[in-house]
């Protein structure tokens, strides 16, 4: 079963995750599902104690919290059948953290296959925004004015690239003896991706693309790994981009700037009665986080159980606003507290505390042995559990693997100090 693991078709079944997540939540969660259950029968014949580490047992705790929860809710069933399966996820990131421990095949070929899915992306995306229609025929999304691409009706083409973007630089830094075209094709690929996350017209992929390049260089050179000069021509050029492509596009700029001002202005709420209203985000985010909050107060220990918000919303007595319900209230931390209490909350937002613990590490304590693969790694890490931004449902099939994938690689490269796999 060792060999099966450390086969090359089973390494490339993984790391086909990464594109076929493309297609929808389907055929990556089978993969996952399968692929975690043959890790687990491997360690149970090999007598192999791999899962034996505190962060597995930590992450088992958290869905044992969320089985709770559903067991408690007002739909049992509905409930469970999600969390009960969550368990797998703990076992996936374990298995890319043991493949990563046994060859560097892994690593190879998730940068290769990242590398030309964003390089497709990239061409049709671009192609799509100059012709409305992309390379098979996809019109624009959302009456003509969002970027699609591949992903069809599903806006998440923004989403997409900056959640899988800090895990392509760190693969990418993990090279050694780069030459210098891959140095200055890098820079310019990184650009593209850049621009076309703003075209896509994802407000909160965005905003998290500014996040994770701004933490990025600022660490590094903050580790004198980058001259200050080409801290501010990266900056330069890339903003003076955007703001040209905003002012020279009016679609853009009205979805991109002007609706986030009027909201802040309150300008596009018709309620005259509570125009002064502060609103998170948008009207309808702010009905859907108020509610949740309410959700919470509910019962604030274990909450109302995993997926039970778009159950739960519906009765008048938490609704709160003018669109009050949906599916999930946009945004990881409100849904877990709505839906798992405090207890799952505090499990995930520690998450989050550790990240800003170890950059605070990295600023204050002169850490400075950190390498910069390993910054890319935390930024991933960073931005899919940044607090502040509206969210995909934290037990969306598609978003637990989306989280899960960089975890298993910055878990393995936290301590490493020998960066030449990629040779």
């Amino acid at each position: 079963m060792k060999k099966i693991i450390n086969s090359k078709i089973f390494v490339f079944l993984i790391a086909s995750i990464i594109p076929l997540l493309i297609s929808g939540p389907f055929f990556p969660d089978l993969l996952v599902s399968l692929s975690s259950l043959f890790f687990l029968f491997f360690l149970f014949f090999e007598k192999n104690n791999f899962l034996n580490k505190k962060i597995f047992w930590i992450f088992c705790l958290f869905c044992t919290s969320c089985i709770v929860s559903s067991l408690l809710s007002s739909d049992i069933i509905y409930s469970t059948k999600k969390s009960f399966f969550y368990f797998r996820i703990g076992i996936f990131i374990m298995l890319i953290w043991y493949m990563l421990t046994q060859s560097s095949l892994l690593v190879k070929y998730c940068y290769n296959i990242l590398f030309v899915t964003f390089f497709c992306l990239i061409i049709d995306g671009y192609f799509q925004y100059f012709y409305s229609y992309n390379l098979i025929n996809i019109p624009l999304g959302m009456s003509g004015t969002r970027l699609s691409s591949f992903f069809g009706s599903e806006l998440i083409l923004g989403s997409y690239l900056v959640r899988f973007l800090p895990l392509f630089f760190g693969l990418y830094f993990l090279k050694k003896n780069k030459n210098l075209f891959e140095i200055y094709f890098f820079y310019f690929f990184s650009f593209l991706i850049f621009i076309l996350i703003f075209l896509s017209g994802e407000r909160s992929a965005f905003f998290l693309s500014i996040l994770f390049y701004l933490y990025f260089l600022i660490l590094n050179l903050f580790l004198k790994k980058i001259h200050i000069t080409k801290f501010f021509l990266i900056i330069l050029v890339f903003f003076s981009t955007i703001l040209f492509i905003a002012y020279s596009n009016k679609t853009i700029k009205q979805r991109m700037f002007d609706d986030v001002i009027f909201t802040f202005e309150n300008k596009n709420n018709l309620d005259q009665n509570t125009k002064n209203k502060f609103y998170f985000f948008s009207v309808n985010h702010d009905s859907h986080f108020r509610t949740a909050y309410q959700i919470f107060i509910d019962k604030p220990v274990f909450g109302h159980g995993v997926r039970m918000f778009r159950k739960t919303c519906q009765l008048k007595k938490f609704q709160v606003g003018q669109n009050p319900c949906n599916t999930h209230p946009h945004n990881i931390y409100l849904e877990l507290l709505a839906e798992t209490g405090f207890i799952g909350f505090l499990f995930v937002f520690s998450v989050f505390l550790y990240v800003l613990k170890q950059i605070y590490k990295i600023f204050f304590c002169k850490n400075k042995i950190c390498e910069i693969y390993q910054l890319a790694f935390l930024g991933s890490i960073l931005i899919n559990f940044w607090p502040i931004t509206t969210t995909g449902s934290f037990f969306n099939n598609w978003m637990m693997i989306v989280y899960a994938y960089p975890i298993g690689f910055y878990l393995f490269y936290l301590k490493k100090k020998d960066n030449s796999l990629l040779k």
